[in-house]
Formats: C-alpha cells, structure tokens, sequence
C-alpha cells in the first residue's frame, strides 16, 4: 500500500505539474481527476478518511469543470465515478444523506447514459453498483420497501450481464453482491428462508470464483464474507454446529489474509468481527473461557484500529460493541466491576456517536442497549 501511495502520488504530481504548463485542457484535467482518485482509493484503503475525502472532492470539483465546458459520454461517467466515491466517503463517516445524494446524482447521470448511449456492459454494471448502494443506504434508515427495489433492480441487472456476457470473474462477483444485499434486506425483515437461498447462491458462486481465479485477496475476502453471513443464519435458527464451521472457516481466512497482506485496517476489522461471531457462538454454547478469549482478542483489534486511523464512526461503533460483548461475559462469570467499566465506556462512546452522526436507528438502538446493560449491572451490583 506505501508502494502504491509514492506512485500515486508521484503520477499526481506531475499531472498537477503538466496542467500548469500545457494548460487546463479536457485532457490534462482528466488525467488530473483520475490521479486524484487513485490516491484517494489509498487513503481510504489506509483508513485516512479525510485526506481521502479531500482528494475526492477535487477530483469531483474538477469533473464538473470538465462537464461545464461540454458533456459526453466519457465526461458523465467520469463525474459519475467522482460523485460515487464522494458517496463513499460520507457513508463512512455517517453522512448519510450526503452519501445518498451523491449516489442518487451518480445513478441520473447513468441512467441518462443508457438512454443516450444504449445498453453497453460497463453502464449496466455501473447502475447495478449504485442501486446497490442506494438501497444500502435506504436499509439502514428503515426503508424496507425502497431498499428492495433498489436491491431487486441491482440484482436483475447483474442476472442480465451472466447471461448476456457470461460468468466471467467480476460478473460472478457483482452477482454475489447482490445476493447477499437481498439476503441482508430479507434478514432484516425477519425472512429468513429467504436470506438464507440468497446467502447460499452467493457463497456458491464465490466458491466458484475463488477456484477460478484462485486464492487472491479478493476472493478469499469475498468467500470469508459470505461465510460469516451463512453463520448468521445459521444461528438464527439454531444451527449451532453449521453456524461454527461457517465461522471457524471465515476465521482461518481472515488470519490468513492477515499474513499474506499484512495488518491493514481492513483485514483488522475482518479479522474482529470474525472473533467476535466465534465468541458469540462460544458463549451461546455455555463455553465461557473460550468466548471470553475471543471477543478479548477482537476487542484488543479494535482498540488497535482505532489508535491507528482516529475516531471514525465504524471504529467507534466497532469498539462500543466489543465492549458490550466483554462487558456481558464479565456478567456472565459475576465479574460485576469488570462488566460495569466495560458498560460504561461503551455508553461513552454510544453517546458520542450520538453526538456525531445524530439520532439514527443504529445510533438510538446503541445507545438504548447501552443503557439497559448499564441498568442492570448496577442494580446487580447493589443487591
């Protein structure tokens, strides 16, 4: 990731450089964006969100210039990316409405492409993504409905492009997306027969990518995912051994990924929620010590992450549930002082996302259990 840091940023200063010289032109400006945007992706990748942020806000302002001066194809798309990845950026910090708008303007722009330009590969593929995106956003706030057209609309188009180009690597893989947002949307609804044909068919096919292609980062991310996710429904309806072998095969990759590409703060955060969910399934199954030593090993991560890449939203979320989930094996044990500091902190911290992202469902329901945790361990303490 450094290595791809310095070439970035060499590539972006020389380009910052031949725009002074040569001039603004449609050319050097885009050449300009794309370099923009690629040292954006790797903040991002690096957990630097606002460096990320501001890399892609320029490369978005000089879009814009670009399309003043005149709209083609290759201009809208270019601001369609821009605005994607503005989206991004503010999803992940909680701007919901602003990730939103970006999305919602990218998909007008790709849509009017289609009718324009016809109904090529790569603009199909790019609605896909977006809608997926939107109905991201739609769930999270509780739009159920709005959510599943959006999933549904991303889902058909992607079928589409099996059929239409074949099962290729990357249409393999938007597939499986898709299933697994319409699995996350059923799940949600308390579907779970349906989440669970949805988590299938995805796992299926990145099973099948991951022996295609083999053992790339990607695929193994993508396979550890849908791992977890089949886990999920699996201890939902008290499969408790498929839920465990889901979740010990999810692990063992997420470790293994650890060691191959080292301690980014994505395989950090892949690697806490996979000890967690084992710790979920240890503790379910009355097998205390070993709950406790992996939702500790998960919490020690996520402290980690957090002192590596700042108080972003996820890592604040990320830490308050390791906290609730140590703080109620502590209870569990009747190490009631341990629980209590473990409650506390995270109602600190459920608070301050309050504070900073506002009153959203995932905010308000946090902060309820929080306190609920809170309540009762003190009236345990005072008995």
């Amino acid at each position: 990731m450094d290595a791809a840091k310095a070439v970035y940023g060499e590539s972006l200063t020389i380009r910052r450089s031949l725009t002074k010289i040569v001039g603004e032109t449609p050319q050097t400006l885009r050449d300009l964006t794309i370099s923009l945007i690629k040292v954006g992706g790797v903040y991002e990748a690096l957990g630097k969100a606002n460096l990320a942020k501001t890399a892609y806000d320029k490369a978005l302002s000089v879009q814009r210039s670009l399309i003043a001066i005149g709209e083609n194809p290759q201009t809208l798309r270019d601001l369609s990316v821009s605005l994607d990845r503005v989206g991004g950026i503010h999803e992940a910090a909680g701007d919901a409405s602003t990730a939103k708008a970006a999305y919602e303007e990218a998909l007008t722009i790709q849509r009017r492409l289609v009718e324009t330009t016809g109904e090529n590969p790569l603009a199909l593929r790019d609605i896909s993504i977006l809608l997926g995106r939107i109905g991201g956003i739609h769930k999270a706030a509780g739009g159920i409905s709005a959510a599943k057209a959006a999933y549904e609309e991303s889902l058909a188009i992607d079928r589409r492009l099996t059929k239409a180009i074949g099962e290729t690597p990357q249409v393999l893989r938007d597939l499986s997306v898709s299933l697994s947002g319409m699995g996350n949307l059923h799940k949600a609804a308390g579907e779970t027969d349906a989440a669970k044909a949805a988590y299938e068919e995805s796992l299926a096919i990145n099973r099948r990518v991951t022996k295609a292609t083999g053992e790339t980062p990607q695929a193994l991310r993508d396979l550890s995912v849908s791992l977890g996710k089949m886990g999920g429904v699996h201890e939902a309806t008290g499969e408790t051994g498929a839920a465990k072998a889901a979740y010990e095969e999810s692990l063992a990759i997420d470790r293994r990924l650890m060691k191959t590409i080292g301690e980014t703060p994505q395989t950090l955060r892949d690697l806490s929620v996979s000890l967690s969910r084992m710790g979920d399934v240890h503790e379910a199954a009355g097998e205390t010590v070993a709950a406790k030593a992996a939702y500790g090993e998960s919490l020690a991560i996520d402290r980690r992450v957090m002192k590596t890449i700042g108080e972003t939203p996820q890592t604040l979320r990320d830490l308050s549930v390791s906290l609730g989930r140590m703080g109620a094996i502590h209870e569990a044990v009747g190490e009631t002082d341990a629980a209590k500091a473990a409650y506390e902190e995270s109602l600190t911290i459920a608070r301050r996302l309050k504070e900073m992202i506002g009153e959203t469902p995932q905010t308000q329901h946090d902060l309820t259990v929080s306190l609920d945790r809170l309540d009762r361990i003190k009236r345990i303490a005072s008995t």
